[in-house]
């Protein structure tokens, strides 16, 4: 079996591979993301369904909001506020071709859908190297935790230094809903933490750098 569809960021790379093998776009999908070989960027490349604003039903929020596969949770202030609506939609016990009628949840839809039509216009360097690599670089993973009633989150950067550069990256990040039976403030802040030790421990795993530091800030 012949593969092809062959694409590198680099162009001595690209030159070297047999023009039948190659693909002939710049742009390719890779695990579901869209890489831009050219400007080496990552973006998600999502296809709604028809949107009324005026009249969006239960199902047709639910369909565009997990129409959107972000697996590093890059765009999770976006998403977020999306989940946060279906969460208070689900609350109301519409069935799913019900209309929303309600004016607060119906101005909130507005606003969510704009970030949404927005999402394939973000981009994200796929690479994190430095420019410049020396022995002495210092690699410091840093995680942040916080929560609210209505959603807990965790994001965590890669922070590398040596004695010309420094340059920090977000490399993964998790939400997740605020459970329907309320709970503390204080217990949904260990939930948070609880999250982002999974994740820093799921990044240290997936880098395999030789770490300096490990850090996790918490409220």
């Amino acid at each position: 079996m012949n593969l092809r569809e062959w694409t590198s960021n680099s162009a001595k790379l690209n030159e070297l591979i047999p023009e039948e093998d190659k693909t002939d776009s710049s742009i390719t999908k890779v695990l579901g993301l869209t890489w831009d070989t050219m400007v080496d960027t990552l973006s998600l490349n999502v296809s709604f369904a028809s949107i009324d604003s005026q009249s969006p039903t239960k199902r047709i929020i639910l369909k565009n909001i997990a129409s959107v596969f972000d697996p590093l949770g890059l765009l999770c202030p976006v998403l977020l506020k999306g989940k946060v609506l279906l969460q208070s939609i689900w609350k109301e016990r519409l069935d799913l071709d019900d209309q929303i009628k309600d004016f607060k949840t119906l101005d909130t839809w507005s606003f969510v859908k704009e970030d949404l039509e927005k999402i394939t216009s973000f981009k994200f360097p796929r690479t994190i190297a430095m420019k410049k690599f020396e022995h002495n670089t210092e690699n410091v993973l840093v995680c942040f935790c916080d929560a609210s009633a209505k959603a807990y989150a965790t994001a965590v950067y890669l922070l590398q230094r040596n004695e010309t550069e420094t340059t920090v990256h977000l490399v993964f990040a998790k939400s997740r809903l605020a459970p329907l039976k309320e709970i503390t403030i204080p217990r949904l802040e260990l939930m948070a933490v609880l999250i982002g030790v999974r994740s820093v421990k799921f990044a240290c795993n997936q880098l395999k750098l030789n770490l300096k530091h490990v850090y996790v800030w918490t409220d």
